[in-house]
């Protein structure tokens, strides 16, 4: 009689605990199926479950974009959740006193108990920290979850309205349409504002723009201009420069720079000399690493050059961890140039998605569009379309995903799913010459 009394009192136990905590909700909708489980380990998305004991998934009901928060709280064997006795009320009480957070507070094990495990009362930002940068990963802001809301259509929609109230407006005064500068201009059709531009050291004139207070955006040097090129570096102090083609890319870009180690070129009154080059990456083969020494009429000064031969001319690279890569090696440069053949367009994509990785690494709030409307009222065509500006939005996704600082849900996987098709669409468009750069009126230079 005393083992049924004691079972009949577990069971009464179990129930009241259950009305007490309000039991779970009844409805809620169908869950559509999430992506198969080769997608999140491709990119490390997801919650890791536990191996030792069984938890529990709260969704949250204010999570914004549809991005799945879960708290884990412990199951005792008959599947209750456990907390529900008086002895344990007491413990929390006592344990809360002493540490009034929201983090999840263990109690050690009396008896037979299991250990005690009190969940946040309130949706909780997932975080993680970049082993190789030290950097803490968080979407401090709901920058993800609004993204998300918006879907990607919703982001292409705000970029081409911004851009067609542009055309509204008068553009800046322009630079460099003086005849003894025309050559230098590698494009008819992408101007150099006047006002944030770099100068020469006897102030003339090259095509290239600040853009903030760390980035230069830049045309390609032209047979032309290869010399105004190396005496713009010493001039500003030029920390880094990104390269973002190739050599052959065919008339885009003049060779610039020796590619032998301890080689030496001189254009003008400049010697550039190739003092190192670093093995590419295992992880980033597209990746070079150069190391000059400048020797001109100022004196002497080194430079870190990156080549990046993986930017193709139609179309975008896929999502991968390459910018991110770049910027943790150039963020602590003070200025760095950025060009492509017009610098407008790849080049300015990258700064892009670095401006935003940095935002997030300094836990600091973003507004992309307001961060393009800057870029273009300093550098003409910067972001020039809508797949540029939905590029850098997927880059720091994958950032988020690859640092486990964003939890898998369907928003995400449906956001990635458009993303991959509009590429593919996009480049299949790009190839005919109406959406890239191929399209540009070259000058005869």
């Amino acid at each position: 009689m005393s083992g049924f009394m004691n079972k009949f009192g577990g069971i009464l136990g179990n129930l009241t605990q259950e009305s007490n905590s309000g039991g779970k909700k009844k409805g809620g909708g169908k869950k559509k199926k999430a992506r198969t489980q080769d997608v999140k380990q491709e990119e490390g998305a997801g919650a890791q479950s536990s191996k030792t004991a069984k938890k529990k998934k709260k969704k949250s009901k204010d999570n914004k974009g549809g991005a799945t928060v879960t708290q884990n709280i412990p199951e005792d064997d008959t599947g209750s959740v456990m907390g529900g006795s008086k002895e344990q009320a007491k413990r929390k009480k006592k344990q809360k006193s002493k540490n009034n957070d929201q983090t999840e507070i263990q109690h050690p094990p009396d008896n037979n108990a299991m250990t005690e495990m009190r969940a946040p009362t309130t949706p909780t930002t997932p975080t993680s920290t970049s082993a190789a940068s030290n950097d803490t990963v968080m979407d401090k802001y709901g920058f993800t979850a609004t993204l998300l809301e918006k879907e990607l259509s919703g982001v292409k929609k705000e970029y081409n309205k911004m851009k067609a109230e542009e055309r509204e407006k008068p553009l800046p005064p322009v630079a460099g349409q003086e005849p003894e500068n025309m050559n230098r201009n590698r494009y008819k059709n992408i101007l150099c504002f006047e006002q944030p531009r770099l100068r020469l050291s006897d102030g003339g004139y090259y095509h290239a723009n600040v853009v903030d207070n760390q980035f230069v955006l830049a045309q390609s040097p032209n047979p032309n201009c290869v010399v105004h090129f190396w005496d713009l570096i010493m001039t500003n102090d030029i920390e880094a420069v990104v390269q973002l083609h190739p050599f052959d890319e065919g008339r885009r870009c003049s060779k610039y720079y020796p590619t032998q180690v301890n080689q030496s070129e001189e254009y003008g009154p400049y010697k550039v000399t190739l003092a190192k080059i670093e093995p590419s990456p295992v992880e980033e083969p597209n990746l070079q690493f150069f190391h000059f020494k400048l020797q001109g009429p100022k004196g002497e000064m080194t430079l870190k050059h990156i080549h990046w031969n993986g930017f193709p001319q139609f179309g975008m690279p896929e999502a991968s961890n390459t910018i991110p890569y770049i910027w943790k090696h150039i963020k602590t440069r003070n200025r760095i140039l950025v060009h492509c053949s017009s610098g407008a367009g790849r080049s300015a994509t990258l700064v892009l998605t670095c401006q935003l990785l940095a935002r997030v690494q300094q836990n600091e709030e973003i507004n992309m569009l307001n961060m393009v409307k800057e870029m273009r009222s300093k550098r003409h065509n910067a972001i020039r379309n809508e797949m540029q500006y939905v590029y850098a939005t997927r880059i720091v996704l994958f950032y988020f995903m690859k640092y486990n600082a964003i939890e898998m849900s369907q928003n995400l996987l449906i956001y990635i799913d458009d993303f991959d098709a509009y590429a593919k669409k996009y480049e299949k468009q790009e190839k005919t010459g109406d959406l890239s750069e191929a399209s540009d009126e070259l000058n005869n230079v």
